[in-house]
């Protein structure tokens, strides 16, 4: 699979304000981002590879990879040519908030 990663547009700003958080503590931004980087670099080369949203009965099928040593998921569907990411999601709050990102 050669596909191209799209955020939706509040995905991005949820993560331009969670770096913002952890810029607050020296290095821990860079950090977070790096974590970031390196969860999308997987979902790039192995899209299939994270789990199904446990109860997503709908089209497209959501899934849900964890960022290594920060306490958030990387919420994405698959299309034929693109990674949509829908949220970069804190997984202590306001759980499944992402899902009317569908679409836009």
């Amino acid at each position: 699979m050669n596909l191209r990663l799209r955020e939706h547009p509040r995905a991005r700003d949820e993560l331009r304000d969670a770096a913002s958080w952890y810029e607050e503590e020296p290095r821990l931004g860079d950090e977070f981002l790096d974590a970031i980087d390196a969860t999308l670099t997987h979902i790039l080369e192995w899209p299939l590879s994270a789990p199904r949203i446990p109860g997503w009965d709908r089209s497209p099928l959501v899934r849900s990879m964890g960022v290594k040593l920060f306490p958030y998921r990387v919420m994405y569907f698959i299309t034929d040519t693109e990674i949509v990411i829908l949220a970069y999601s804190h997984q202590k709050r306001y759980p499944g908030y992402w899902q009317n990102r569908f679409g836009s």
